[in-house]
Order: structure tokens, then C-alpha cells, then sequence
């Protein structure tokens, strides 16, 4: 089924919600605008799409990960590197009709985790710094020749709503996922090798906020590295 419009380039990777297989495109640099296109499995010739963040002059877009659905709530997660955001459409299981829930600034090359129940989805996914904001030695020296730090954001998957994010750490694996574990566990894998786990803290627990954070939210995480031989 052709998807692309003029300028765009080919998807990431595809989505299968309910009865729709759902896409992004861009998956390479585009100075097109990004769409999501739902295709429907009944009929092939039933095409829909949305373009989220129209760009601006000068702008690019790019996806090469996958997103995430939601078939319970008929929505779909997916970021557009290029602009550094991250959004959620929502969709009409009927008629495949796209509409945008939400944007949030977010830059992140990675696949998306939603989390949660079908009535408290979480979104979370990583955020990129573009400057270090902690030197090497707070970082046992991990961002040595590195240009950039970044973070776990945790989100309300409804709203968009930044709910807690972690310190900034090395450098992860870029266009990899972001696995969860047990008892809320997050884990990343650096480009070192090492695997980083990530967990929110409850308020009482956390000694300071942070700026990327609104003023009533804690965010605060614990963190293990482990080498990558074990």
C-alpha cells in the first residue's frame, strides 16, 4: 500500500491497533512533515493520516523507532526527533479518522513503553539533553567524549503531563527500547555497555526537584550499573 507523501520517507516500523495497521513516517530525515497513516486490514484501499507537528522553515522530521498503541483506548504514541516532541493521536476504530490528543516537548530516538492500566496509562520514554548538565565525575566519568546527557520521563499517557523524570545519565543505546521490569522497574542500556535500572521514589523520599518538573511533582529516581559481562 503506498503511504508516502511527497518528501517523506519510509517508516520506522509498523503498528498493529485492533483493526487498523498504523504507521510514522520519516523514518529517515525528512524536510516533510511527519504523518501518522492508519491502513485498514479489511480493506487496503481505506487510507487514513494526520500530520501532528507541521514543520516550520528550516525544520526536519524524523522517527526511526516505532511508537506505541494503545488498541484498549484507540490511541497511538510516536515522537518526531527532529523537532524534539513527543505526541498521542487518538483514532476512530470505525473510520480510522485521526485526531491530536496531545504534544509535549521530548527528544528521544527510542521506542515508547506505555505502562499501566487501560484507565492510568503511563508513557515513558527517554529525553535527550543537548548540554551535560552534570560533569563527568558526578557521572564516574561516563560522559567522557560524549556531547550529551539524558533522562527517563515518566508521563500521563492522557494528558501528556510530565509526572516524574530521573537525573540525567550516559548516553543510551540509541533506536533501542525501553524494557520494564517488575515492581515499576525501568532499565536502559547504555552505549558503555552497561545496563542502568531506574525506579520513581515516592515524594517523602527525594531531597530536591527538578527544574524539568512541575513544582508540585517530585522527580527523583535510584540507579544500578552493572558490566556488561555479567
Amino acid at each position: 500500500v503506498p503511504y508516502l507523501k511527497p518528501g517523506q520517507t519510509l517508516s520506522g516500523s509498523v503498528m498493529i491497533l485492533n483493526d487498523w495497521v498504523t504507521l510514522t513516517t520519516n523514518g529517515n530525515p525528512s524536510n516533510a512533515s511527519m504523518s501518522v497513516v492508519a491502513i485498514s486490514q479489511e480493506n487496503a484501499s481505506k487510507i487514513t493520516r494526520i500530520d501532528p507537528i507541521p514543520l516550520e522553515p528550516g525544520q526536519q522530521s524524523q522517527y526511526p523507532a516505532h511508537g506505541a498503541v494503545d488498541p484498549v483506548n484507540n490511541r497511538i504514541y510516536a515522537m518526531d526527533f527532529g523537532v524534539q516532541k513527543a505526541f498521542a493521536v487518538d483514532i476512530d476504530p470505525s473510520t480510522g479518522n485521526m485526531s491530536v490528543a496531545w504534544v509535549e516537548p521530548q527528544w528521544s530516538r527510542n521506542y515508547i513503553s506505555v505502562i499501566g492500566p487501560s484507565y492510568d496509562r503511563v508513557f515513558v520514554n527517554t529525553n535527550i539533553s543537548s548540554t551535560v548538565t552534570q560533569n563527568a565525575s558526578e557521572l564516574n566519568g561516563w560522559a567522557d567524549n560524549t556531547n550529551y546527557v539524558e533522562q527517563m520521563q515518566w508521563r500521563d499517557a492522557d494528558t501528556g503531563k510530565l509526572l516524574a523524570a530521573s537525573d540525567f545519565f550516559p548516553p543510551a543505546t540509541l533506536e533501542g527500547p525501553v524494557p520494564v521490569g517488575y515492581g515499576g522497574m525501568i532499565y536502559d542500556v547504555l552505549n558503555i555497555g552497561n545496563i542502568i535500572a531506574l525506579q520513581v521514589l515516592p515524594a517523602t523520599n527525594a531531597t530536591s526537584s527538578s527544574a524539568a518538573s512541575p513544582p508540585a511533582t517530585i522527580l527523583n529516581s535510584t540507579s544500578t550499573t552493572s558490566g556488561s559481562d555479567e
